[in-house]
């Protein structure tokens, strides 16, 4: 028996209105208001940008087949021309863009695949699979992997093994396990987005490499406008250097869990994104007649791992270039460190490989869409999302853990004047500027300070790291309204002497205090040979040394 479909109950949740109120609303709801919706408000910023995307392949699979009126259109490579299809492409983009709202060809689109968006089913359950294709001939005589509703459930993440303390439910009569439709298919989202490797069943005998989840390996980013629609229509990358009209998308509800199933084995190298944006990490599998007053339990195999080498299909995450190891002169998408703000990973964000191959980075293809689209959206408000998701560290199991998250707010002219002398290569300028005089200037001075103290190698470089880490904290607030304050009239010159001041004066004010606070042995110091003669380094000294460097590197 169907139940719950995901086209027309309420199980979306999205913010209404400036003051935070939220509400569920169904898929169909969330494209026909979707410039009423201000965004997305789920569990979790990572549930969120999984089911971003699972909307956004709806609209690439619609707008590759489908003009704005609701006509069909195929590549034909024998007749069409690529550059001219990618042209009418872009006008599609364009013209939806200005209308603000999305054509009937989407509403369209859904009605014609209705039911395969039933959360409970026996032919098509939204990703999941039938019983029969995980029985245990499949998985060389094994039963699936079971998870609990608790486990499902990120803001518990509790195993059957270890009880979450700090739990957002209690457990009485198991409500722990407890999700309604709307939750658990929010859940199943994210579930095949960021499963981890803690379970154990495979398929067959097991001989592949198992998917975390693509999500789980990517620094995620993505565009944020003022509403919803926009925020849609800004990550809609329907043209880029990986994509191909004659690659026709492949969203998982157009095939049946078995040939998801399949698919996944035979296709790790993914050429088109409404398959990439859909793919499962998991077969799953719900018993369709289950009663949701009772505790969810489901049932999940393992699915092979998607390759990432060089996989430029993936639009919304930053790049590293690998120097050795197995993934040796390939890139692969580097997660987010907690550690660090996205400002300081500008450089990542907006910089392509240099012809020289000196650079080696891999530019966002989002970013390069923006780059595309710059006119249509100019003054729009914008800002950059950064989303990961941490995990435990144990490569046995990879549990996710927590979620890191970031906000860059930049104007769009700025973010993608990309001309030799334009903003985004003087803003990576200061960045490089500000990593150099943090990282390597004062942590000198600091190193310096442990000198003058004897301590031992690794105390200094812990207590450089510390003081270090929180220079970075006092820095990122100022850089952050520095960057967002940038108008592309104002000068550049300007705008980075201002930056440099203010970094000029957080450093100076931190070293001041240190030697505010030094105490006798500190200006005693001890004695130290320079160019065969001898002399005295104390805090004193160190400070001196310390401004001049600073002076120095502001005239490079």
């Amino acid at each position: 028996m169907s139940r719950f479909n995901l086209l027309d109950e309420p199980w979306i949740s999205v913010i209404v209105d400036e003051k935070g109120h939220n509400k569920l609303v169904s898929i169909t709801d969330v494209f026909k208001h979707a410039s009423e919706y201000k965004a997305l408000a789920g569990d979790m910023k990572t549930q969120d940008f999984a089911l971003l995307r699972i909307l956004l392949a709806v609209l690439h699979t619609v707008f590759s087949r489908y003009d704005i009126q609701g006509n069909s259109r195929e590549f034909d490579s024998s007749e069409d021309d690529e550059y001219d299809f990618n042209k009418e492409t872009m006008n599609i983009w364009r013209e939806v863009w200005n209308s603000k709202e999305f054509p009937d060809a989407v509403f369209k689109y859904l009605e014609q695949w209705h039911d395969r968006f039933y959360l409970f089913d026996d032919k098509y359950p939204f990703l999941q699979v039938l019983k029969q294709d995980i029985d245990s001939k499949k998985l060389g005589g094994k039963s699936p992997s079971e998870i609990s509703g608790k486990n499902i459930n990120r803001l518990i993440s509790e195993s059957n093994n270890k009880v979450a303390v700090f739990s957002p439910k209690d457990n009485v009569d198991n409500n722990k396990s407890s999700l309604n439709e709307a939750q658990l298919a929010r859940w199943i989202i994210t579930l095949q987005s960021y499963a981890g490797l803690a379970d154990k069943t495979f398929f067959g005998t097991g001989k592949y490499k198992a998917s975390k989840g693509w999500l789980f390996d990517l620094g995620g980013i993505y565009v944020e406008g003022e509403n919803l629609f926009e925020t849609l229509m800004l990550n809609c990358v329907l043209v880029g250097e990986m994509q191909s009209p004659e690659k026709r998308q492949k969203p998982c509800w157009e095939y049946s869990g078995a040939e998801n199933i399949e698919n996944s084995f035979y296709e790790t190298f993914i050429d088109n994104i409404s398959q990439l944006y859909t793919r499962w990490s998991r077969a799953i599998y719900i018993n369709p007649d289950i009663s949701i007053e009772n505790p969810i339990s489901v049932s999940i195999v393992k699915l092979p791992d998607i390759n990432h080498k060089d996989a430029f299909i993936e639009p919304m995450t930053v790049w590293q270039y690998n120097k050795e190891r197995e993934n040796k002169d390939k890139y692969t998408p580097r997660k987010h460190k907690v550690e660090e703000s996205m400002w300081r990973s500008f450089g990542l964000l907006t910089l392509q490989e240099s012809d020289d191959g000196i650079l080696k980075n891999h530019k966002p293809g989002i970013m390069e869409w923006l780059n595309k689209i710059s006119k249509d959206i100019e003054g729009s408000s914008i800002s950059l999302q950064a989303v990961s998701m941490k995990d435990d560290g144990n490569a046995t199991s990879w549990v996710p853990t927590d979620e890191i998250c970031d906000t860059l707010h930049i104007d769009e002219v700025v973010v993608t004047d990309n001309s030799d002398n334009g903003w985004v290569g003087r803003i990576n300028n200061e960045v490089e500027y500000t990593r150099s005089a943090i990282g390597f200037i004062y942590r000198q001075f600091l190193l310096d300070i442990c000198e003058i103290r004897n301590r031992n190698k690794d105390d200094a470089t812990k207590y450089a790291d510390k003081c270090i880490s929180h220079v970075y904290f006092l820095v990122d607030q100022p850089f952050r309204q520095w960057l967002a304050n940038i108008k592309p009239k104002d000068s550049m010159n300007e705008r980075c002497a201002q930056w440099r001041n203010t970094l000029h004066n957080i450093l100076i004010n931190e070293a001041k205090g240190m030697l505010e606070n030094a105490t006798l042995r500190d200006f005693t110091g001890r004695p130290v040979v320079q160019s065969e003669k001898e002399s005295t380094k104390n805090i004193v000294t160190a400070y001196s040394i310390f401004t001049s460097r600073l002076k120095k590197l502001s005239k490079k």
